[in-house]
Formats: structure tokens, sequence, C-alpha cells
């Protein structure tokens, strides 16, 4: 049957090769998220207490359905939380993303990656 997908093997190992694949998915699209914030300032603009996606798009010259979409993000992996309805704040490990947290060092992997891979 040309076009079917093939068949998934109900074996343990193919149960845990999806998993992983699926984990390292989600990781990617973490790591994505944060480094579209730190590039941009989003944490530094946050920080300072609550914002809108509209406030932080405003700020950071981006479009408002972008930062929502980014903070939804961020919220979905524990940098930030939505407070009120569109209304988001930082979280503890939010905070310490921030780039006068990070340091250069830190600022330069999330926006470039790895030093030791550039």
């Amino acid at each position: 049957m040309e076009g079917n997908p093939p068949a998934r093997p109900a074996t343990t190992e193919a149960r845990h090769a999806r998993a992983l694949i699926a984990r390292l998915a989600l990781e990617q699209m973490a790591t994505r998220a944060m480094s579209a914030a730190v590039a941009i300032g989003v944490f530094g603009r946050v920080a300072d207490g609550r914002a809108t996606p509209e406030e932080v798009a405003a700020a950071r010259e981006i479009a408002p359905q972008g930062a929502r979409r980014l903070l939804r993000a961020l919220a979905a992996i524990g940098l930030a939380q939505e407070e009120d309805t569109d209304t988001f704040a930082l979280t503890t490990a939010g905070r310490l993303s921030r780039s006068d947290a990070l340091g250069a060092y830190g600022r330069r992997w999330w926006t470039r990656g790895s030093p030791a891979c550039t």
C-alpha cells in the first residue's frame, strides 16, 4: 500500500525511541524560545514587574502577536507565568535569565550558540 506510513513496532525499545524524539523536539523549542527572549531583551522588559504582550512588543519593536506567542512559550517552559489574561511576570528562573544575571558569556551562548562551538 503506497503512501501509508509504516506500522509502528510495539516494542519497549520503539516506545523509548519515540519518547526520546518527542523530548528532543520539545527541548529544541524551549531553547529557541529562550534564545529569542534573550536576544531581543524580553527578560529585561518583564523583570520590572508585569508586562502585557503589547508592552513587550512596543519596547522591543516586535509584533504584538509574536510577543504573545513568545511570552506563552516562556510560560510553558517555566520562565514566565501568565498572572492575568495577557499579563505576564517572570518566575525565579526567568529572573535569572536576564542579561545582567547571565553575564557576557551567558548572553553570547544563548544568542549565538555555545562558545565552544563557534
